[in-house]
């Protein structure tokens, strides 16, 4: 759900009765309009699998609020998703059962080169684990 490479696949879920315009704002100095889309979980990215689907539904709900921030050339500026999520089905007992998560992506500098080098591993984490273990 995290994965920036793949949030443009989100707009799958999007119709144009499933869009309100928010307002306008500045986002990283340039000007945008954001609006507020509704996204059909079964519609999403990578849920052909009908098992996935099935599941992603059970923990999140049928649908999935964002708000997009579009430029003047209709390139998404910032991303923002608001998740409530339910553990899974056969999660251990005693764990937490729901988690409320924020996530926001900012994209900026289309089109510019990049020398990009990964964190070495002591500066990474994989939170998945975490988010299952008791308190």
């Amino acid at each position: 759900m995290n994965d920036p490479a793949e949030s443009a696949g989100f707009a799958k879920g999007v119709t144009d009765k499933d869009v309100r315009k928010i307002g306008t704002e500045q986002v990283g100095g340039t000007g945008t309009t954001r609006y507020r889309v509704t996204i059909d979980v079964d519609k999403l990215a990578g849920t052909g699998d009908r098992a996935k689907a099935d599941q992603l539904k059970k923990q999140l709900g049928p649908t999935l609020p964002m708000d997009v921030w579009l430029d003047d050339d209709g390139r998404i500026r910032r991303q923002q998703m608001d998740l409530r999520v339910k553990a899974p089905d056969g999660a251990a007992s005693g764990g937490p059962q729901r988690a409320e998560v924020r996530t926001v992506i900012e994209y900026s500098d289309f089109g510019a080169e990049l020398d990009v080098e990964p964190p070495a591993a002591g500066q990474t984490a994989d939170m998945t684990d975490k988010a299952t273990q008791q308190r």
